[in-house]
């Protein structure tokens, strides 16, 4: 089971994400996420307790942050990020030295070293 919850704190959207983060439950990420960027003019995505996380999880946040950057929108990562996401990101290859060319504010999603905890 996927958990997510939507909130507003300071006019952006608050995203937590917690439970089964996999393809199984891409389609309520998607739609989660679209809400989040299309409503607020920035989105944080925060984690809670992650039971398991996948590739189509890392591609969601990857195409949801485009979006904002295409809407002229901020998309974040806040608070802790968890150990089970920092190594999904990086055991997919998803670190990166620059953002694409859709990120020209150098706010990539895996351009950094996610904090580990």
């Amino acid at each position: 089971m996927i958990d997510i919850k939507l909130s507003e704190s300071d006019g952006a959207g608050v995203i937590v994400l917690g439970g089964e983060l996999t393809i199984g439950h891409a389609q309520e990420l998607k739609t989660s996420l679209k809400e989040a960027v299309d409503g607020y003019n920035g989105v944080v995505v925060q984690f809670g307790d992650i039971a398991d996380i996948d590739l189509s999880c890392l591609q969601l946040l990857c195409s949801a942050h485009k979006s904002a950057m295409k809407q002229k929108k901020t998309f974040s990562f806040g608070g802790h990020v968890p150990d089970a996401f920092s190594r999904a990101f990086a055991d997919a290859g998803f670190i990166r030295d620059t953002g694409c060319r859709l990120d020209p504010g150098e706010t990539c999603l895996w351009v950094r070293e996610v904090t580990h905890g």
